[in-house]
């Protein structure tokens, strides 16, 4: 008979005081298309792993370009199919010992649409959707998803408790209004299910938006600059099948840490973190 394996409870005890202690960004950040995402993670502290799709290959060379970090990209689906293109996120992600040499601080994956894209388009979803019959059934497909989209989401939390590595996930956002100085009032995460976006944003300490707010000058010039918003609406409905609306969740921009939120703050990580770490 195989030994029971015992608990080490007293290493699970060091491990939970230092998630307590901890200060690390575990982030989400939305904007709509063009609205600063990439260049706003090019603020990350220290050598940045940023991973890429090749739709979103301008991602890294905005993050250098004009957030001005040390970024080192990898597109993970150059030359390779959705099944490969998974299996080299999460293999990357599980190396601890090449992330720890490597001496990457950060860790950006660039987007969270496109990373879905990339999942429905696996062998393992796919049977993982099927019926016992062989068919395609369509209510497994969230399930699918988020099944397959926690292996990278364990990783990334594994390196962030082990080598104390901040992240980021951007994801793309459909804006439904907007105020008058350009803050975003309501707008929406662009996954494919309510299921999705409630399992997946509900998984990051911190959630907000970036996007360009106007201010008028006493002369009446008007300046424009990119500022995160802590303040936006978000939300996503779950329809039913005549198109009526059965339930709306909101995502609330947050940040674990911080006690009180400023309503925007300007476009810098290293800020953020800094905010984080005074509490």
């Amino acid at each position: 008979m195989e030994k029971k394996k015992k608990f080490n409870f007293k290493e699970e005890m060091e491990k939970g005081k230092a998630l307590l202690d901890s200060r690390l960004l575990e982030a989400v950040v939305l904007s709509p298309s063009g609205g600063g995402k990439s260049c706003l993670c090019g603020t990350l502290p220290g050598k940045i792993l940023y991973l890429y799709t090749e739709a979103e290959k301008h991602g890294p060379k905005n993050a250098k370009k004009y957030g001005g970090g040390d970024v080192y990209p990898f597109c993970i689906d150059h030359k390779r199919n959705p099944d490969e293109s998974i299996e080299y996120v999460v293999e990357l992600l599980n190396d601890v010992d090449f992330i720890r040499e490597s001496e990457f601080k950060s860790i950006v994956c660039d987007s969270l649409m496109q990373f879905e894209t990339l999942i429905r388009g696996t062998s393992l979803y796919y049977a993982m959707c099927k019926t016992t019959g062989g068919k395609h059934d369509g209510y497994k497909e969230p399930a699918a998803v988020l099944s397959i989209f926690n292996k990278i989401m364990g990783a990334l939390r594994n390196l962030n408790q082990e080598l104390g590595i901040h992240y980021i996930c951007t994801c793309p956002l459909d804006v439904r209004e907007k105020g008058e100085n350009g803050e975003i009032l309501a707008s929406k995460p662009q996954l494919s299910t309510y299921m999705i976006a409630e399992s997946l944003i509900q998984q990051f300490s911190d959630v907000f938006v970036i996007g360009q707010l106007s201010k008028e000058k006493e002369d009446g010039t008007v300046i424009s600059d990119w500022r995160i918003q802590f303040l936006s609406g978000i939300y996503k409905d779950s329809k039913d099948k005549h198109e009526r609306i059965k339930k709306t969740i909101n995502y609330n921009p947050r940040s674990t840490d911080v006690e009180k939120l400023p309503r925007t703050m300007r476009a810098d990580l290293k800020d953020l973190i800094k905010l984080k770490e005074q509490q």
